[in-house]
């Protein structure tokens, strides 16, 4: 086989490309963030506000309604809007760039390499990725940590060095303690990880570390979630007085159980027969909550003096009824996601934009780059992408084929939480999942043009 140093291009140009086209999208994102009046707010951003109002030593702030880091990072930044978009578009510069160095330097075609490295720069300027960088949430930090995870993982991959096995477990550690759901992804890939590390001797220890870490880190944000037991203050308006309830009425998932039993489970007889069965008080004025929101009636279901039976249930039991149900339900819980993909694969997320936000791609680049989601294209799309990607892995035998396929193996398990973790705001909810999928298909698309390239060129100089 001949040496690969013809086809090697000037080290200095890549490296000066490479910089060269950091330097201009970096300057294009701080003009962005200089242009833009403010940081935008949704419905969940003043849980956000009120955690990282407290003081250091109070519990609501490291073990609040939220996980803690998102909240941290504001404290830090004195709560500032304009600190706050800086450093979240700052953030996300940083993650897709080292995600873009990540990936030129694991493949092998020297042309390929400055054409995926930016790529990947500009994936990471499409609309729906830098909206969240102006928007007072934990949708914008999670994003940017996720495509640093993905750069670690394919620097480990890579070539094996302890620092880089470290590197890859703080990162994790760090995306789970943004949002509910990374926790648990982050669990599922911990025990995929340690069972291969026990099938296989290859790094086993490794593997076995890893895996530990990242269910210590799960552990931690569960431990995070039962602090949450804050007291919970309903502020008063013309109708109603204000109302302080209970410190356990303050955890984390009871909101989200709510939305989900307000909206899915209460409007259909049989799931309030079945939840009937197990203990739950039916009463008319549970009932009368049906369509609504958790929050509905001025928050009747935390506040209500007919509903302490419920509440009571909710505490005890409800949470422990609910997993019971959906995994007696297997069936129905399995196919829900499928059922409302539209919902899950959206890229409207039906959150107000924040004032003044305007796309730094122009349409046609950013439909082209970030592709709008066509159903039931994607779905079958993400099927054959997955089917095509394992067969060239077969062929090609690289362990970096375990980045792109992992993304798509992770897509149903990453919808079953995003469904059933919440009704509310599932458009959004999903805005990771849908990132996912597109980042996927480019990572197998290089990878394949890779793969070709080089055995087009092995063939032609045996």
């Amino acid at each position: 086989m001949p040496s690969d140093s013809s086809y090697q291009p000037n080290q200095f140009a890549v490296a000066a490309f490479y910089a060269a086209v950091a330097a201009v999208i970096l300057a294009i994102r701080l003009l962005h963030v200089y242009a833009a009046p403010g940081a935008g707010e949704a419905s969940d951003s003043q849980v956000f506000i009120n955690m990282a109002s407290l003081p250091w030593t109070d519990t609501g702030l490291w073990g609040g309604l939220r996980p803690p880091l998102v909240a941290l990072c504001y404290k830090i930044l004195r709560l500032h809007p304009p600190a706050i978009v800086v450093f979240q578009s700052i953030c996300s510069f940083c993650g897709w760039g080292l995600l873009a160095l990540a990936l030129a330097a694991a493949l092998k075609t020297p042309w390929l390499k400055p054409a995926a490295y930016a790529l990947v720069m500009i994936f990471g300027l499409s609309a729906d990725i830098i909206l969240w960088d102006f928007m007072i949430l934990s949708e914008s930090l999670s994003v940017s940590l996720f495509a640093l995870l993905a750069a670690a993982a394919v620097w480990l991959l890579q070539q094996w060095h302890p620092a880089r096995l470290v590197a890859l477990i703080v990162t994790g550690a760090l995306w789970a303690f943004c949002r509910e759901t990374n926790a648990w992804l982050l669990l599922g890939l911990a025990v995929a990880i340690g069972a291969a590390g026990l099938l296989r001797r290859e790094h086993r220890t490794a593997c076995l570390v890893l895996a530990l870490c990242w269910c210590a880190c799960f552990a931690a944000n569960a431990i995070s979630s039962k602090m949450s037991a804050q007291p919970v203050s309903i502020p008063a308006t013309r109708e109603y007085a204000a109302v302080e309830l209970p410190p356990r009425m303050g955890q984390r998932w009871i909101f989200p159980f709510l939305n989900v039993l307000t909206r899915r489970i209460l409007p259909d007889p049989a799931k309030v027969q079945w939840f009937a069965d197990r203990g739950m008080p039916v009463t008319p004025a549970l009932m009368n909550l049906s369509g609504q929101w958790g929050s509905g009636d001025h928050f009747a279901a935390y506040r209500l003096e007919g509903l302490q039976p419920f509440r009571a249930w909710l505490l005890d039991r409800g949470q422990a009824c609910y997993f019971k149900y959906l995994a007696g339900n297997y069936r129905a819980t399995i196919r829900s996601p499928w059922l409302n993909r539209q919902s899950l694969l959206a890229s409207a997320t039906g959150e107000p934009l924040p004032p003044g936000f305007v796309p730094i791609l122009p349409p046609w680049l950013n439909a082209c780059i970030y592709p709008p989601p066509a159903f039931p294209f994607w779905p079958w799309l993400a099927g054959l992408a997955a089917l095509a990607g394992m067969i060239l892995a077969g062929v090609d035998r690289r362990r970096l084929w375990l980045i792109p396929l992992g993304l798509l193996l992770l897509l149903y398990p990453h919808a079953l939480l995003v469904w059933h973790g919440d009704a509310m705001a599932v458009e959004r909810h999903a805005l990771l999942l849908q990132i996912q999928l597109r980042l996927a298909f480019w990572i197998i698309l290089l990878f394949v043009v890779d793969a070709l390239a080089r055995r087009r060129r092995h063939g032609a100089h045996p």
